[in-house]
């Protein structure tokens, strides 16, 4: 299994100043970088360095396309259009998130979206047809970006299973 010093993960208890000053040779030293909760602008642009040099990245946050859906990163690295402020309270699992069915209701504002041509949705809303989770496989780069904050999933166990798909998916090849 990943330990910590295989996997770089940022979540709302870390400083993001601190990842803002991490290098791109810094961060490709772990198999993936999993990014918890608000991103700004500085923080996209280390992540999309990290992406052009081959990175694997999985980013959640419910706003991150109402907040960033014009930005490259949000349009091109992660294959998606805003559509929505709230997507909807239950979300289903397509391709490698199949058999998962999630509770987010008590997240306020998940994020729906649609994918562009060189995403394959993962995670899409009930009520409608946005997606909700998007995989991206590109350019030698991977990444996953969930719409919704993590610590939301209502459900204990949708979240180890959550985790356990991307973290597959990312980090496979050195499990």
């Amino acid at each position: 299994g990943l330990v910590g010093s295989e996997m770089c993960i940022r979540d709302s208890s870390y400083s993001d100043p601190s990842f803002r000053s991490l290098s791109t040779a810094e961060l490709l030293e772990y198999y993936a970088v999993f990014y918890v909760g608000f991103a700004n602008p500085d923080s996209l642009l280390v992540m999309t360095d990290y992406l052009d040099a081959g990175g694997s990245l999985y980013i959640t946050d419910n706003d991150l396309g109402y907040r960033m859906a014009t930005t490259a990163f949000y349009q091109i690295y992660l294959q998606a259009t805003f559509r929505t402020d709230n997507g909807g309270d239950f979300i289903t699992g397509e391709g490698i998130m199949a058999g998962i069915d999630i509770d987010v209701s008590i997240d306020p504002f998940p994020d729906g979206f649609t994918v562009k041509n060189e995403g394959q949705r993962i995670l899409k809303f009930t009520d409608n047809d946005y997606a909700a989770g998007v995989l991206v496989n590109r350019n030698g780069y991977k990444a996953i970006h969930t719409a919704l904050d993590f610590h939301r999933i209502k459900d204990y166990e949708d979240k180890v299973s959550v985790i356990t798909v991307v973290a597959d998916y990312l980090c496979g090849e050195y499990l």
